[in-house]
């Protein structure tokens, strides 16, 4: 017997067919950006902007991250303006946690070489980077404080035994791979790193006891730190020009 015809069976689901606006797109592909975007970019900040539907809708996502991201912080950011969004206030809270990160990131992949192979302006950098950590670290969560202690105490151990050791043994910055450029004296160079170390060390050491009694600095102790750190970086030719 001849086989029956098969007849074409027409999809359950209708054709798809690409959204033409950007609100047209589905909540789980929205999200999907969302997620490729990153909680620091910018484009978070003009997507609110788009119309009223998504200032709604990124306004409600900033308001439940924005306590998330303030949770790094003891002393959170302040809004730039009584308008500011909270949208805008989440991406400034996530990034300075994400440069934080970074910086403490780069100053164990420099202090992490051999201290003769480090550039000289390697090491000022690095070292402005540990003044501006431990500038802001009062302001940070204690989790986050004691990342910030422990990389900036390492990289001030390593620095102090580094010029102890030139200074004891009387090398030379030319026997070194230091950069040539304008510069202090050998000595002078690597005594005042010598005392800078010292600070370091001693900062954390102070910062390391505070929190152990569960001491949590007031924003005018924390100004006063930080200005004691600027006066120690000019004291020491580490401001960045």
């Amino acid at each position: 017997e001849p086989e029956p015809k098969q007849v074409k069976q027409q999809s359950e689901t209708e054709k798809f067919t690409p959204p033409q606006r950007l609100e047209d797109l589905k909540p789980e592909f929205f999200c999907i950006i969302l997620g490729f975007l990153g909680p620091t970019s910018q484009s978070l900040i003009s997507l609110a902007m788009v119309n009223k539907q998504f200032s709604g809708t990124m306004g409600a996502i900033g308001r439940t991250m924005l306590s998330t991201a303030e949770s790094h912080f003891r002393i959170p950011l302040k809004p730039k303006s009584a308008i500011e969004s909270s949208t805008s206030l989440f991406v400034r809270h996530t990034r300075m946690c994400s440069k934080i990160l970074l910086d403490m990131t780069n100053l164990r992949n420099t202090f992490n070489k051999d201290p003769y192979q480090i550039p000289y302006s390697k090491i000022q950098e690095a070292l402005t980077t540990v003044l501006e950590l431990l500038e802001i670290s009062p302001a940070l969560s204690t989790t986050l404080e004691r990342q910030v202690l422990w990389t900036c105490g390492k990289c001030g151990g390593k620095l102090f035994k580094f010029c102890k050791h030139i200074l004891k043994n009387n090398f030379t910055l030319e026997k070194s791979s230091f950069e040539n450029g304008n510069k202090p004296s050998n000595k002078d160079f690597f005594q005042s790193m010598l005392d800078f170390s010292q600070r370091v060390m001693k900062t954390v050491v102070y910062r390391e006891v505070q929190l152990s009694k569960q001491v949590r600095n007031s924003t005018t102790t924390y100004i006063e730190n930080r200005d004691a750190m600027s006066c120690m970086a000019s004291a020491l030719f580490l401001k960045r020009i």
